[in-house]
């Protein structure tokens, strides 16, 4: 039964009726489709709803999709054995939504079973499972998961007539708080501090940047360990609330900070330096060459106090690269493996 029936069969149903149900395992319709509705409509009980869908003895794979990316929000330590279960899934989405949970609610003891993840020759299941074991040794401050800079790409030459200024502008609170639920679930697990967002507007749609927790209270522990130190969430224009869109992640260099930011997939797409200063920690970043989202380019401060502050003068964007990006035909017959062949983990 997929996601739409599940929701069409439990429409007359209030959310409190389907957790009595999950919680009394009675009701007019089965325990398992009552756990996996409470799950579509992300309110009440979502570790218990998970635990019944995960444990039932058959279970679609959008239901055991569901449930995984719901413990991954829920931060619930106490369910990573019934995660790392279903590492051994024959079904490579419902393993790769295992590891992206784990990278949320994982401990040191996970990072070995990642490690032993048959990717049965997916290259995409590859990367999707060392990008969870690099997030969750960032997140822990686990050293030796960085990235190998001898084999990033050089950063993108960016053609001086096609760069354009990015507006840095104060965040719309309403529209902000329309999407904060949506905010705090993506944010559960990475301690990022969502009333500190900066908003900056690209392409006409915002982009809200969050700091973490501890590069907010502590830049210098930056320098010895790594860490996530943002996130950058975009604006959703069909479900007008934001969704998680890269990770900044910082790797203690030689007398300063590496900066990565990443696709939730793992690909780096921008580099560049931070150093503490006297304010917290000031950062450059640019886009490599490989095909990057906007900004192309970014620079400023995150502050002792948890807030990001842009140079306005030193935000710019490549118009020409987001269009050959956006634009590109793909080859004729060429299957579609990108993100938005599947749906994603954010959303």
């Amino acid at each position: 039964m997929s996601m739409h029936d599940v929701e069409d069969a439990t429409r007359s149903l209030t959310s409190n009726a389907l957790a009595n149900i999950v919680r009394l395992n009675r009701g007019p319709v089965d325990r398992r489709l009552a756990a996996t509705a409470l799950l579509g409509r992300n309110q009440l009980h979502p570790v218990e709803s998970a635990r019944v869908i995960l444990t039932s003895n058959e279970v679609t794979t959008d239901e055991k999709r569901a449930a995984l990316k719901a413990l991954g929000r829920s931060t619930d330590r106490g369910t990573e054995a019934l995660v790392i279960e279903s590492l051994s899934d024959p079904n490579p989405f419902v393993v790769r939504d295992a590891a992206w949970s784990l990278a949320r609610i994982g401990t040191r003891d996970t990072m070995r079973r990642l490690q032993q993840v048959d990717p049965r020759g997916s290259e995409t299941l590859k990367e999707d499972v060392e990008a969870a074991q690099r997030l969750l040794a960032f997140r822990l401050g686990e050293p030796g998961f960085g990235f190998d800079k001898r084999r990033l790409p050089r950063k993108a030459a960016m053609p001086s007539d096609t760069i354009k200024k990015m507006k840095v502008s104060v965040v719309d609170p309403e529209l902000l708080d329309k999407g904060r639920k949506a905010i705090a679930l993506e944010a559960a697990g990475l301690d990022l501090i969502d009333d500190r967002a900066t908003q900056v507007i690209c392409l006409k749609q915002p982009l809200w940047f969050l700091p973490g927790k501890m590069a907010a209270m502590e830049p210098e522990t930056l320098m010895q360990r790594p860490g996530v130190a943002m996130a950058i969430f975009a604006h959703n224009g069909c479900t007008g609330v934001p969704f998680l869109k890269s990770y900044v992640l910082t790797e203690p260099g030689r007398g300063s900070v590496d900066v990565f930011v990443t696709r939730l997939r793992g690909q780096p797409t921008h580099v560049g330096k931070a150093k503490v200063s006297r304010t917290g920690l000031s950062f450059e970043i640019g886009a490599l060459s490989t095909r990057f989202d906007p900004p192309a380019e970014i620079a400023g401060q995150l502050t002792r106090d948890g807030t990001v502050k842009l140079e306005t003068a030193r935000v710019s964007t490549d118009f020409a690269a987001v269009a050959k990006r956006r634009f590109k035909p793909r080859p004729s017959g060429a299957p579609d493996v990108s993100d938005a062949a599947e749906p994603r983990s954010d959303q």
